[in-house]
């Protein structure tokens, strides 16, 4: 015979089962989410005549990329290749900031962090040696360019015109896939 005290008890219980079951959702999700990682940025806006494969690109995660985000860019193209032997990716990120701006917040962040250099001449963040070194193992750079003409830029064509009517830094940066 159920009792009022029966009732309670097996309330209790299901309350307690209910909180337990959710602290693992939580915990199971937060997990996955940690593992999936930080987008590195958000994407560009893109057109709405941009094909599938443009719009579908892969979204590096902060982990993977392994230099700082520089504040409120824009990825604007990723690619992936092999070279000499080595899976490189490589990023294309985009800001309205000018490109001095840009330097400044790279020469703060990465040449405190080991092996990092500046080249002026390549306008060229590298990790190693010397710039040609690095370039020639095909990672470990983040260069920057200035946009002159975003209807003539390949990885701007297909983007919104009013996103990139703005933008005025290109930031490049290239890393060994499973960094």
């Amino acid at each position: 015979m159920f009792t009022k005290k029966n009732i309670n008890v097996n309330q209790k219980k299901s309350s307690l089962f209910g909180i337990i079951f959710s602290i693992c959702l939580l915990l199971l999700g937060s997990a996955v989410l940690m593992q999936a990682g930080e987008p590195f940025a958000p994407w560009l806006k893109w057109a709405s005549n941009a094909p599938a494969q443009v719009k579908n690109q892969h979204t590096p995660t902060k982990e993977e990329v392994g230099v700082p985000a520089y504040p409120k860019p824009y990825i604007s193209l990723t690619i992936k290749m092999t070279w000499d032997k080595n899976i490189v990716r490589g990023l294309n990120l985009v800001t309205n900031d000018p490109m001095d701006k840009v330097l400044a917040f790279y020469k703060e962040k990465l040449l405190k962090m080991p092996d990092w250099k500046w080249d002026d001449t390549f306008k060229t963040f590298y990790q190693g040696k010397s710039v040609m070194e690095t370039m020639k193992k095909g990672y470990g750079t983040l260069a920057l360019q200035e946009i002159t003409d975003f209807k003539t830029e390949l990885d701007l064509i297909y983007a919104d015109k009013a996103a990139v009517s703005k933008l005025k830094t290109r930031i490049q940066v290239s890393y060994k896939a499973g960094k």
